[in-house]
């Protein structure tokens, strides 16, 4: 209502002044740089040219002195390394209709090689081995196609294989990453009494996939020593764990296992100061595989 009740405008009332704007000066870090003008190069007086001293043509010429004991110089170039060990390298005597794959691999194409062994199918020890080995050498992830291969050379040695594709299967196991397929294949009883002396020294490796997926092939096989396998492998857990809890879950696991083989190892751990998340755990397992050790003489 007051709004309302207020008197209007008056019509001879004088306008209201506008405010003028004020310009302020351009700061100086938003100004552009001026150009400055470039400085002159000063010019430097030549020395006197030396009379002994020779011309920059001779200068630029080369001396046949130096050029002869350049090249008579060993080369600077770092010399290439040697190949490695693990290098394939074919045997004194092989197939001769092999030598167009055997001459792929010594140049370094070995997937060139395993190409032009299927475009060209051989039957026979020698093509077989050479596929092996080429599986096992690129760590290619369809090992189905080598696990044909080794159950062909089985079939055709009459079980045994020989020696180099034993050890080709053996190093591409740690390292394979479909490696079930290649377990299942070393578990076979044609193949795995050949392997079971070297699987069981792969149990004490200190690669962890080493030492476990051997266990796992001896566990697919059924041995009989598969405990012992398996406490071997915890042992080494045991000795090289960083961090309190995971010694005491070798300890739990080697109490469940059972194997008096892990006894001494747990004695020495029990002398270990310090471990207070270990508690109890390491006299549980050793009164554990103690008796499972009297049972078992009892029986």
């Amino acid at each position: 209502m007051a709004a309302l009740d207020a008197a209007p405008p008056r019509a001879d009332a004088a306008p209201r002044a506008r405010r003028p704007r004020l310009r302020l000066p351009t700061p100086a870090r938003l100004r552009l740089p001026t150009p400055a003008r470039p400085l002159s190069r000063p010019t430097l007086a030549r020395p006197p040219a030396d009379a002994g001293a020779p011309s920059p043509a001779d200068a630029a010429a080369p001396d046949p002195a130096d050029a002869a004991a350049d090249a008579a110089a060993p080369p600077r170039r770092t010399p290439l390394p040697p190949p490695p060990a693990d290098a394939l390298v074919p045997p004194p005597v092989e197939d001769a209709s092999l030598s167009e794959a055997w001459a792929l691999v010594s140049s370094g194409a070995e997937r060139e090689a395993l190409s032009w062994l299927s475009r060209h199918p051989r039957a026979g020890t020698p093509a077989d081995r050479l596929r092996v080995e080429l599986f096992a050498r690129l760590g290619r992830h369809d090992m189905g196609r080598a696990a044909k291969v080794v159950y062909r050379m089985l079939d055709a040695g009459d079980g045994k294989l020989d020696a180099r594709s034993i050890g080709r299967l053996l190093s591409a196991l740690p390292r394979e990453r479909f490696w079930r397929t290649l377990a299942h294949l070393m578990a076979d009883k044609r193949l795995f009494p050949q392997l079971r002396g070297r699987l069981f020294a792969m149990t004490r490796s200190d690669s962890w996939p080493t030492r476990w997926r051997a266990v796992d092939v001896i566990e697919k096989a059924r041995d009989a020593d598969a405990t012992l396998a398996r406490s071997t492998a915890l042992v080494v857990d045991l000795q090289r764990a960083e961090v309190c809890y995971q010694r005491r879950d070798a300890v739990v696991r080697l109490g469940k296992v059972g194997h008096p083989s892990a006894l001494a190892a747990l004695e020495a751990e029990r002398k270990q100061p310090g471990g207070l998340c270990m508690g109890g755990a390491v006299d549980e397992a050793i009164a554990l595989i103690k008796k499972k050790k009297a049972g078992g003489r009892r029986r």
